[in-house]
Parts: structure tokens; sequence; C-alpha cells
């Protein structure tokens, strides 16, 4: 998500020192709304639960992750502050970088979770960014997939990431 972003961002520099073959962007903060408040509490509500309260928690709320990533969230969770979420979402309230997506010129993969299991995406993002990608780039809804895709819905995750990798492969023979 934050990482989606900076990808975008610097793959579109024009004076870029890396320059990346292909992207995957897993939802990808690609615009945020004005007001910040919706999304805080649920990128904010695991600072400063103690660990053990946390990794019950949100085993019992994400059953189809795996034990360890459970365990990393939670960790990740001890070690992050709650300004540096707040700061991201207040300093980045209506961001949007959509735009860039137009510049696009390398295989890219959207994958985006769906709104009511806590993906980013508002509806209304979806036909925007569908309205200004280059035919590089695919965008892809995963139902039922919450903003950790990969966690969420490994198996349809890992499907998607591989019919787009696959086109590398078949490229290279």
């Amino acid at each position: 998500s934050w990482g989606g972003i900076n990808a975008l961002v610097h793959a579109t520099l024009p004076d870029a020192q890396v320059q990346p073959r292909a992207l995957v962007l897993e939802d990808p903060v690609l615009l945020l709304a004005a007001d910040p408040a919706p999304y805080l509490p649920a990128f904010t509500a695991g600072v400063g639960v103690p660990r053990d309260a946390l990794v019950a928690e949100m085993s019992a709320a994400n059953p189809r992750w795996h034990e360890c990533d459970v365990w990393w969230k939670a960790e990740a969770w001890q070690q992050v502050r709650r300004s540096a979420i707040e700061g991201f979402f207040v300093d980045n309230a209506a961001i949007n970088v959509v735009d860039r997506l137009r510049q696009l010129t390398l295989p890219t993969q959207i994958l985006v979770a769906d709104r009511s299991q806590g993906g980013i995406w508002l509806a209304e993002h979806i036909p925007l960014v569908q309205g200004v990608i280059p035919a590089c780039v695919s965008l892809e809804v995963l139902a039922g997939s919450g903003h950790n895709i990969h966690r969420d819905s490994f198996i349809p995750f890992t499907m998607t990431l591989g019919v787009f990798v696959r086109q590398f492969l078949k490229a290279a023979r």
C-alpha cells in the first residue's frame, strides 16, 4: 500500500536511477480522501496493544492468515509509532497520483482489495483508474480480500500474480 505509491512515483520519475522491468502494486495508495479521519481507526488499531492480546485478536479476526503472518503483523504494530501512521494520512490528505499511471510503459499489475473487507480504495476509485491506465497495466479487484491481499487471499493472490509473471517466462523462451 504505502510501498505502492512509492514504487509508482519512482517508476515514473524521468531521471530515476532504478528502472524496474515490471511493477506489482498490492492495494496501493494512489489517492486518499481529503479527510484522513476515516482511515485512522483501522490503521492505528493495534498500536500500543500488548503483543499477546494483539496476536489473539488478529488470529480471531483473520482466520485465513498463517500464524507467522499474524505474529509479523503484531510485531509491526509493536514497532510503529502512532504519529507516523497519523502523519502519513494527514500529510498526504487528498493526495492523487493516479495520473502517473498514464506514464507507465512497463508491465504493471494492480491488485485491489475488497473495500467491504478493509481495502483502501473507494468504489469510485476503480472507474477513475480504469479510465487512465495504458494497455500495459492490468487491474484486478480480489473480491473477499482485505487490504493485506497476500495474507487474506493467498491462493487467489498467487494465481493472479502467476498469470502476470508467466508473461515474462514466455517472452524469455
